[in-house]
């Protein structure tokens, strides 16, 4: 049976971001540590990476042990198998068949021909990161509900864990000499083999929580769907007392249907100019613009439009948390693809997570008419003290107008995968 309500007042699930995790990354883990428990000093050479990287509970346990020896005293003989099974399972948190003398020496014997430690780290970092910009989606996706405040917070949280992960790029490159520590106390929280769960269940309890204060303080007969737009529309129009805000508000592409999209055009032609607003100026304006716009509401609907006027408010608030659910089902899939794409290099995945979360906060803010909180801000500013251009954002080709717009860009940046990939485009930060 097909669902009768319009798509954008349905519910939003989470996005289908797909599998990050496979053979390929259980391969370079457990190279890596095979790689290092054959030369243990050369844990020095990828100290930039994290337990909370390894999503192999075997490789966990190993990569904790070279770093505990590690710390101990740099050793240039490789490590026994049996006594580095001995310390793992004294511990009791791992179990016998992942830290058996058997287990490890396997592990090692892998290794023997496959030296190229950096290298492996470097698949281990990349595969974490995508890792968190998956779950980033998931946390996202689920605060929508919860109102304003709780999107914007998980946006920043977007745009925080990227940036950290990008430090941590430039830091395995040799292109910084550390991250900032609180964006790496953030990532690590996020990069666990549980992070996401921990994430996601803390987002959840506090949706809820949002989600009743929002209850609690909304304006009581708030409209949904097209009643809701059709109301912004006639105050917009008709209503010069509320005008100004909702101009700046509502854009429209903010309008689910394309008629009221160029009538909102025409609204907005008009009311830069000190022309009256009314159904036969409307009219004429739509007629003017008609191969930029299409067609707008016919006159017959523009004058019945204006019994709507008086509910502007009401409308509003509807139509905000239709935007903003809107906004931020684009952003993450844009997002997810590019993450779960290994065709797409991880810097541009992290280029297109900042954009796609920027964008959210930004809409969002818009919408409601509120601003963005001042740590989204902050965190752009630390994104530009990289010290070099982020890469493009790829994956919003699809819905990149709407998400540039929502952020206050008008230039959309065009760019290929690769030498014969599709032509994606996206919002650019600058």
């Amino acid at each position: 049976m097909t669902d009768p309500t319009p798509p954008r007042d349905r519910e939003p699930t989470a996005v289908d971001l797909g599998p990050v995790e496979g053979p390929a990354v259980a391969v370079a883990e457990r190279a890596l540590v095979g790689a290092l428990l054959w030369d243990p000093a050369a844990v020095a050479d990828v100290a930039w990476l994290q337990v909370e990287d390894f999503s192999s509970p075997q490789s966990v346990a190993l990569w904790s042990h070279l770093v505990q020896e590690h710390e101990t005293g740099p050793r240039k003989t490789p490590l026994d198998a049996g006594a580095v099974s001995a310390a793992l399972t004294a511990t009791g948190q791992w179990h016998r068949d992942l830290v058996s003398p058997l287990a490890i020496a396997t592990v090692m014997h892998e290794a023997i021909d496959t030296p190229a430690h950096r290298d492996y780290a470097s698949m281990v970092l990349e595969a974490s990161i995508r890792r968190q910009v998956r779950g980033l989606g998931v946390v996202v996706t689920d605060a929508v509900n919860a109102g304003p405040t709780a999107v914007t917070r998980a946006a920043a949280t977007g745009v925080a864990i990227s940036t950290a992960a990008q430090q941590r790029l430039d830091l395995a490159a040799g292109r910084r000499e550390q991250v900032d520590p609180d964006l790496e106390a953030l990532s690590r929280a996020w990069a666990g083999p549980h992070g996401l769960e921990a994430r996601r269940a803390a987002s959840k309890a506090q949706t809820r929580d949002a989600a009743q204060e929002a209850t609690a303080g909304s304006p009581d007969g708030a409209l949904r769907g097209e009643a809701a737009e059709l109301a912004v529309l006639a105050a917009t129009a008709y209503d010069a007392q509320v005008r100004p805000e909702l101009l700046a508000r509502f854009r429209p592409h903010d309008f689910t249907s394309p008629q009221r999209q160029a009538t909102r055009s025409a609204v907005g032609a008009l009311a830069d100019t000190d022309r009256p607003i009314d159904p036969v100026t409307l009219t004429w304006e739509q007629a003017r613009a008609a191969r930029v716009h299409g067609p707008g509401l016919t006159s017959a609907d523009l004058r019945e439009l204006r019994q709507w006027s008086a509910l502007g408010m009401a409308g509003a608030a509807g139509m905000a948390a239709q935007s903003a659910t809107s906004l931020t089902r684009q952003a993450t899939t844009a997002v997810a693809a590019a993450a779960t794409d290994p065709a797409v290099d991880i810097e541009t995945v992290l280029a297109t997570s900042v954009a796609g979360y920027t964008a959210i906060a930004g809409g969002v803010a818009r919408v409601t008419g509120r601003p963005v909180i001042d740590t989204l801000e902050e965190l752009r500013a630390r994104l530009l003290q990289l010290g070099r251009r982020p890469r493009e954002p790829l994956g919003l080709a699809r819905s990149g107008e709407r998400v540039a717009a929502s952020v206050g860009s008008d230039e959309l940046a065009a760019r290929r995968a690769g030498p014969s990939g599709p032509q994606a485009t996206g919002p650019v930060l600058s």
